[in-house]
C-alpha cells in the first residue's frame, strides 16, 4: 500500500477583516478545493490549473509541494515529480508571500512562518517561524491558531487542545481533527487510560466527524469488536464534507466487506467503496487499482 503523504489545507475562508487575504483569491480557493476532495471530486490536474491562474503566493507554495512531494507511482493521479521545478516555486513562493507578509496578511504570514519552520525553499529558522505564525495569530487568522496547536501538542496537549477550540470557534472547523488528535496522544502517553477515549467518544456523539472515524476503528480493532456499530459510524463519518475525513471511512467500509466484518464478504461491494475513496484520495486511487488487477491483496 503506497504511504500517505502530506499536501498542506490551507484555510477556504474570508476573514471580516483580512478581505484582500491571498487566501481569498477564487482561482486558488478553487484549487485548495480540487487538491484535497473537499465538496467535490479530487482532482490534482484540475488543482494545478487553479493554482497556475492564481499565480499568488499560497498557490506557488502549493505547486511547489505538489511537485516535491510528488511519487512516480501516483503519476496517473498527480503531477510527476520534479524536483528543479519545486526549487524554482518555493522560491517564487517566498518572495510574493514576504511581500504579504510585510503588507500584513494573516495567511502570507503563517505560510511563509511553515516555509520557514519546514525549511521549503530556505534555511529553517525555527525563530522567525515562531514569529510569523504568532503574528497570524494575533490578527485572529484561525488557522494559525490550528498550525500553533500543532507546533505545541507535545510540549503541552492542554493548551493545544485549546488553541484547536480557537480556531474552530473562529470559523476553522477542520480543527476538528486536531482535537481528536490531542486525545489520542494523551491516551497513548497514559498507558492508553480509557478516560481520553471516553473523551474522544463524547465528541463523537456531538457530530465531530473525526471522533466518530476514531471511535469506529476502535469497536472494529478492539478485543470485542462491535462490527454493526463501527460500521454505522463510518458511514456517519463519510457524509462530513472533508475530504480527508470521507477517503477514510470509505477505505475502512470497503475493508470490512472484503473481510466479512459484520457484513456478507463481498469483493464488488468492496470495490465500490474503494471507487468511492478515490474521489476523495488519489492514495486510494492506487490502492482501488492495484486491488482491481489483483497485484496487492488489499484490503486484505
Amino acid at each position: 500500500m503506497k504511504l500517505r503523504y502530506y499536501f498542506m489545507a490551507l484555510a477556504i475562508f474570508s476573514h471580516p477583516v483580512f478581505s484582500a487575504m491571498l487566501a481569498d483569491d477564487s482561482n486558488y480557493k478553487e484549487g485548495v478545493k480540487f487538491l484535497n476532495g473537499n465538496g467535490v471530486d479530487i482532482n490534482h490536474f484540475k488543482a494545478l490549473d487553479y493554482f497556475r491562474k492564481s499565480g499568488n503566493g499560497l498557490s506557488l507554495l502549493q505547486m511547489a509541494l505538489m511537485y516535491e512531494n510528488a511519487d512516480k507511482d501516483l503519476t496517473n493521479y498527480t503531477v510527476a515529480p520534479d524536483n528543479e521545478l519545486a526549487k524554482k516555486l518555493f522560491s517564487q513562493a517566498l518572495t510574493a508571500l514576504q511581500v504579504s507578509s510585510d503588507a500584513g496578511d494573516p495567511s502570507a504570514q503563517l505560510y511563509l512562518g511553515v516555509m520557514y519552520y519546514n525549511g521549503l525553499g530556505i534555511k529553517t529558522d525555527y525563530k522567525k517561524a515562531r514569529q510569523l505564525i504568532d503574528s497570524a495569530t494575533k490578527k485572529e487568522y484561525p488557522e494559525s491558531w490550528s498550525m500553533l496547536a500543532g507546533l505545541v501538542l507535545k510540549s503541552d496537549p492542554d493548551l493545544a487542545y485549546k488553541y484547536y477550540e480557537k480556531a474552530i470557534n473562529l470559523g476553522y472547523p477542520e480543527a476538528q481533527a486536531g482535537l481528536v488528535r490531542v486525545l489520542e496522544y494523551k491516551r497513548k502517553n497514559n498507558n492508553y487510560d480509557e478516560r481520553f477515549r471516553d473523551e474522544i467518544n463524547k465528541l463523537a456523539d456531538k457530530g465531530n466527524g473525526y471522533a466518530m472515524l476514531s471511535q469506529a476503528y476502535n469497536l472494529s480493532n478492539n478485543g470485542r469488536p462491535d462490527y454493526s456499530k463501527a460500521m454505522q459510524l463510518f458511514k456517519d463519518a463519510a457524509k462530513m464534507p472533508y475530504g480527508d475525513l470521507q477517503a477514510s471511512a470509505y477505505s475502512a467500509i470497503s475493508l470490512m466487506y472484503n473481510r466479512g466484518e459484520g457484513v456478507i464478504k463481498n469483493r464488488q461491494t468492496a470495490l465500490h467503496y474503494l471507487d468511492k475513496a478515490c474521489q476523495k484520495s488519489i492514495f486510494e486511487c492506487y490502492n482501488r487499482d492495484v486491488f482491481k488487477r489483483g497485484e496487492e491483496t488489499w484490503p486484505d
